[in-house]
């Protein structure tokens, strides 16, 4: 309709004038936007736009500008979570990061921050990516922990992820955490040295790692250490439900013989019939 023309038509006037530094006139423009007779949403979507299309000509402080001169803070939340994701396509790093700093909603600021923790992890970019993880005050802090061990794992630094645990938040993370770490280190296949990095938990803390081991090792194909693991399990029920697992991923990997003779051995009936019905559907 003609206010949506003419909303449209303000943000792209806006989006010039930014572009050619004259700020004053943006802003006014993008006030005049608010005044019209249109759904929020449709406003909020135009201004996302013309800030993304901004940015991928290569005008990034352009496009923040555009974003900053939105008063309403929710809104601004918005349009500059879309144009972190247009930077972040474009791998500008930095620009993303400043787009993050200026978002006010909790829980969007620490997605992103997530994110772009990972990319520098995955970059082997240890350091920039502790100081992102250290910027998130939310539980999704973790995350951002987690992905950076598993990113110092990968190249075997285990005794720089073992001192990553000390920032979890939540104790439930910090063990899953040093489960994969384990795991890791079991699949270099020294496994006494992986269940000793565990040895001060508790029994059962102990008991969940080993577990966790022993169906990574499955996962990576290492069957005989997983089975030889999960035979060390002093809880009955956690070594059904670990030899359960370790069944299915021999399943996936074809080797059904194994897995049927594995499934055979439970003694608990329920665990049995779904171990029998995981292994029928890769069978399948």
């Amino acid at each position: 309709d003609n206010q949506t023309q003419k909303a449209a038509a303000l943000a792209e006037i806006a989006s010039k004038y930014e572009e050619l530094g004259q700020k004053e006139q943006a802003k006014n423009t993008t006030a005049a936007l608010y005044k019209l007779n249109i759904p929020n949403s449709k406003r909020v979507r135009l201004l996302s736009d013309v800030t993304v299309k901004v940015a991928a000509r290569g005008g990034f402080s352009q496009a923040i500008s555009i974003a900053d001169e939105i008063t309403v803070t929710s809104d601004r939340d918005i349009v500059l979570e879309y144009l972190y994701y247009e930077l972040e396509k474009l791998e500008m790093y930095k620009w993303a990061e400043d787009i993050v700093e200026k978002i006010t909603s909790p829980l969007p600021r620490s997605v992103l921050f997530v994110k772009l923790a990972k990319i520098y992890a995955d970059e082997k970019q240890i350091q920039k990516a502790t100081q992102l993880a250290n910027k998130i005050d939310t539980i999704d802090r973790d995350q951002a922990i987690f992905e950076i061990i598993k990113a110092l794992t990968k190249d075997r630094h285990f005794k720089d992820a073992y001192a990553m645990l000390d920032k979890f938040i939540e104790y439930t993370s910090k063990i899953e955490a040093k489960a994969y770490i384990a795991a890791q280190i079991a699949l270099t296949g020294d496994i006494a040295k992986a269940k000793e990095a565990v040895q001060k938990e508790d029994p059962y803390v102990q008991e969940l790692v080993y577990s966790s081991i022993a169906v990574r090792l499955a996962k990576n194909k290492k069957f005989q250490q997983a089975v030889d693991t999960a035979f060390s399990l002093q809880s009955p029920e956690l070594k059904e439900q670990t030899l359960a697992a370790i069944s299915v991923e021999l399943a996936a990997d074809e080797n059904f013989q194994d897995s049927k003779m594995i499934v055979k051995s439970l003694n608990n009936r329920d665990l049995k019939d779904k171990a029998f019905i995981n292994i029928s559907k890769e069978h399948a």
